[in-house]
Order: C-alpha cells, then structure tokens, then sequence
C-alpha cells in the first residue's frame, strides 16, 4: 500500500527502496517523499516538549536558537530558489 502525496494528494506509486525505506513518486505531480506514516504515539515521542526543550536528538532551548535558525531557513530557501520555479509546495 502507498501513501497520496503529501504535495497533492494525488496517488502515488513504491519507486524504490533504501535502507528498508520506501520512497514513492506521485502519479500527479512527481513529488517523491518516504514512504512514513508515524502513528500519533510515535510524533508525540519524537517531538514532544522534550525536543524543543532539553536537548538529546532535539535542542537544548529551541527559542533561544530562534536567529540561528531564522537564518538556516533563508539559507535553504536561497538553495531551493535557485532549483525549483515558484508554485504552491
């Protein structure tokens, strides 16, 4: 079973594996995404205060890394810019 695209929700289809991950390929508009579908359980252990908050796999203090990354999400827009024409994603 796929999952619809996270970008249309069109159908997509299984297009290969890597390190026991499924990556699909919309039908639509060949938007390619893993093949994940977390449970709530599973997001609210992976990002629940404890990320933001504490560090570990997360930040020691997300709000007070709020320049720092302001300034990583500028950086990867630029990139993405230069690659991808402007639309609705």
């Amino acid at each position: 079973m796929t999952l619809a695209c996270p970008i249309c929700k069109s159908p997509s289809r299984r297009l290969f594996e890597r390190h026991e991950i499924w990556i699909d390929e919309c039908d639509v508009c060949r938007h390619r995404f893993a093949d994940l579908a977390p449970t709530q359980e599973q997001l609210a252990e992976t990002y629940g205060n404890e990320y933001f908050e504490g560090g570990g796999a997360g930040y020691d203090n997300y709000l007070d890394e709020k320049e720092l990354l302001i300034a990583a999400g500028r950086r990867y827009a630029g990139i993405a810019a230069r690659f991808a024409t402007p639309g609705t994603v």
